[in-house]
């Protein structure tokens, strides 16, 4: 520690012998001591990106989703959920359904120059989302089959030494998601 203040203020010194470079200097020694960096503090996020890493392969762990043996693949798509009133934020539905889904296919994205527009914006990141994968079934029955749901809390990415990511993983069993997002005021 001796060794630090004796480096410290031999070059003190010398910065005040050297009055030229000193009073350059001066300047930015202050501001920089009197200027306090304060980190920004995000209300809301912009999902720009959904990738789908993985979905369960079987329905209730025994059939395929489709009809396999005749060559159909499942159809999927997205809701955004709230966790508290289950009111849909965003429906996938009728806009960015992926046809024909193959596992062999994955990762696959939503989003701008993908299967559909930026997605979403969120104005309540206290509130968690549920994102809802299904698989779109137009015949016989029109009751489109429930793949999973993962949960997102944007407000556990708000504080601590990874605050306000890029990128956020959702994962429940077999169901991945990756959101890229963009933090704002």
């Amino acid at each position: 520690m001796k060794l630090i203040y004796t480096a410290v203020l031999k070059i003190m010194r010398w910065l005040f012998d050297n009055k030229t470079v000193y009073f350059f200097l001066l300047p930015a020694f202050i501001l920089n001591s009197c200027v306090k960096v304060i980190d920004p503090i995000y209300t809301s996020v912009s999902i720009t990106k959904i990738t789908l890493n993985d979905f369960p392969e079987l329905y209730q762990g025994r059939y395929n989703w489709d009809n396999v043996n005749e060559g159909y693949l499942p159809d999927v798509y997205f809701d955004l959920r709230s966790a508290v009133n289950d009111e849909i934020l965003y429906s996938c539905r009728t806009a960015c359904v992926v046809p024909e889904l193959s596992y062999l296919e994955l990762p696959i994205f939503w989003g701008e120059g993908y299967y559909g527009p930026p997605i979403f914006t969120y104005y309540d990141i206290n509130i968690p989302i549920y994102i809802d994968l299904f698989d779109q079934d137009i015949l016989p029955s029109g009751i489109d089959d429930y793949l999973g749901t993962t949960e997102v809390d944007f407000s556990d990415y708000t504080y601590g030494a990874y605050k306000y990511p890029k990128y956020i993983t959702s994962t429940y069993g077999n169901l991945s998601f990756t959101l890229e997002l963009r933090w704002f005021n």
